[in-house]
């Protein structure tokens, strides 16, 4: 048996004979400890307007050309026939799909590559976020090709990026 009721590192040195076994007690403080706070910084740039550069750019206006028949952001993409750009609903997975066509071979089998998509400025981890809301909720939206995603997020954006806007931001 070890008694150590301290913080630190304390070791013993054990010595088992061969085909016997050993029962080893340790007694532990269950005493909370007090740390010092810690600061974590997560170094990413941020997105910026300089990002936006090149993408398309869908208006306020373009968006209520087709909010009447649009019922999300998903029919918003379908109704502007934005070049390139695909949006289907998955059978498999029960999901809509945003993509590229330069992907189709890729969206037409049972999964689906999805762009990367943004809510002002933030990376979303569920893209049927972004697909379900509501037109009159989106200012603008900006749509990167694979090639100049890629180029502006890093290797995550090599399926395209969707940028979305919110009113009042």
């Amino acid at each position: 048996m070890t008694d150590h009721l301290a913080y630190g590192v304390k070791m013993d040195t054990l010595v088992v004979p061969p085909d016997e076994s050993l029962a080893v007690e340790m007694r532990l403080d269950d005493r909370p400890i007090e740390i010092a706070p810690i600061t974590v910084t997560a170094e990413a740039p941020p997105v910026t307007i300089d990002r936006r550069r090149g993408g398309m750019v869908i208006t306020r206006d373009e968006i209520d050309r087709v909010r009447q028949t649009s019922r999300d952001a998903a029919d918003v993409l379908r109704s502007l026939h934005l070049p390139g750009i695909i949006v289907r609903f998955n059978s498999t997975s029960g999901r809509t799909c945003v993509g590229f066509s330069s992907a189709q071979v890729v969206m037409n089998s049972p999964g689906c590559v999805e762009m990367l998509v943004y809510i002002n400025d933030v990376r979303t981890t569920d893209p049927s976020l972004a697909l379900r809301m509501p037109p009159d909720a989106i200012e603008r939206m900006v749509v990167y090709k694979p090639l100049e995603a890629g180029n502006l997020f890093g290797v995550g954006g090599g399926n395209g990026v969707w940028m979305i806007y919110t009113r009042g931001n």
